[in-house]
């Protein structure tokens, strides 16, 4: 920033005196006053000098734009994913729920938040992580995708609006899904009352270390990460984040943290963005709780009658 403003000074400067050369020459011309100015072996050397010096000052300004485009910031988005159904009569199936129509149409708006002409101040995401539950308890949709992963699925599609983009499902938070060397502490089971999906840092430490590394490579700007919201805390707080910032309310789901980095992979502060679909909007109209499972509610939170009910769907075609 300091070189930029002192280029632009610089170039100010000599655009003005250029600009008053005519000026002083016509006074010169008629006063006499100074002869100096009309002898062509004093006056082109000074005329060489402000250009030499004006060419220099462009130099300066390009390297100050250059400098500032490679030091922008990098940026990691941490958001939960879609909301899911609900059944008054089997509460306890909300914990495993695939998407609702709400949670789709979320999916689906965030086209609009990341696609190829994001909404500022969002950026367009170079990698994309979806977390894996790896539990048969969980939902999966016809695909066998969690909801996670069916939450990024319409932005990752290589559909209109869409980043055609891999996504990276091989990471989360449970034990099994990485090496005991590359976790953090794991708790033996879920706390009872919290989430059952709150296992400590465990895995989360090694998902970081994976978004750490995407972000720094060649190319990538912007990482979007869709999570499972009891580990998004962890998660961010693997990337850098303090803790104390890292509060998510239980029934939010258009709250985003956006985690900014210096091109080093130096952690610079968090920021809290809203999407615009829930958050203080009518933006959504749609169905708040229902239709969005793939099998019956009751099923999801039973790994054998959910298995069975996914091979009669499979048999329906």
């Amino acid at each position: 920033t300091v070189a930029l403003l002192a280029s632009l000074r610089l170039l100010r400067g000599h655009h003005r005196r250029a600009m008053s050369i005519p000026y002083v020459a016509a006074e010169t011309a008629e006063t006499k006053a100074d002869a100096d100015w009309h002898h062509p072996q004093r006056r082109w050397p000074r005329l060489l000098h402000m250009s030499a010096a004006a060419a220099a000052a462009l130099i300066l300004l390009r390297l100050a734009l250059a400098w500032t485009a490679s030091e922008e910031t990098r940026v990691v988005y941490l958001m939960r994913h879609g909301e899911k159904t609900f059944n008054k009569r089997n509460k306890t199936a909300y914990l495993y729920a695939c998407l609702s129509e709400k949670g789709w149409a979320r999916a689906y708006n965030l086209k609009a938040l990341f696609g190829p002409q994001p909404s500022p101040p969002f950026r367009t995401p170079s990698a994309l992580f979806a977390g894996n539950y790896s539990n048969p308890s969980d939902c999966r949709d016809e695909h066998g995708w969690y909801r996670t992963q069916t939450t990024i699925a319409p932005l990752a599609a290589a559909s209109p609006g869409g980043l055609d983009l891999p996504v990276e499902s091989g990471t989360g938070w449970l034990p099994t899904l990485c090496a005991a060397e590359e976790r953090g502490h794991c708790r033996q089971a879920a706390k009872p009352g919290s989430s059952p999906h709150d296992y400590g840092v465990c895995c989360n430490t090694a998902a970081a270390r994976r978004v750490k590394e995407r972000l720094a490579q060649h190319g990538v700007g912007a990482v979007l990460v869709v999570w499972e919201h009891a580990n998004i805390g962890y998660l961010a707080e693997e990337l850098g984040a303090p803790a104390h910032e890292l509060a998510w309310p239980d029934p939010e789901f258009d709250l985003i943290f956006a985690l900014h980095f210096r091109p080093s992979g130096e952690y610079l502060r968090l920021e809290r963005l809203y999407q615009g679909f829930t958050h203080h909007t009518q933006g959504y109209l749609g169905p708040q709780e229902s239709c969005g499972a793939v099998a019956p509610l009751e099923f999801e939170h039973d790994p054998d009658a959910y298995s069975a009910a996914q091979d009669e769907l499979s048999a329906s075609g």
